[in-house]
């Protein structure tokens, strides 16, 4: 999955672990999509990102 997550988490100074505590998503998982190796994101977990980042999910997760 394409998207810009980890520029916009560095955009706000997050290490990983950091970022993972925010948002209530796992490390091991937010690795992941930061290299685009899942495809399989639930809605929920996608609001806690962009919520997290005060941002759109369409800001995050362009198609």
């Amino acid at each position: 999955m394409e998207n810009n997550l980890q520029q916009m988490r560095w955009g706000k100074k997050y290490s990983l672990r950091e970022f993972s505590r925010i948002c209530g998503v796992s490390a091991s998982q937010l690795s992941k999509l930061e290299r685009g190796e899942t495809g399989d994101l639930y809605y929920h977990t996608a609001c806690k990102i962009a919520k997290a980042l005060d941002k759109n999910l369409e800001d995050i997760f362009p198609y």
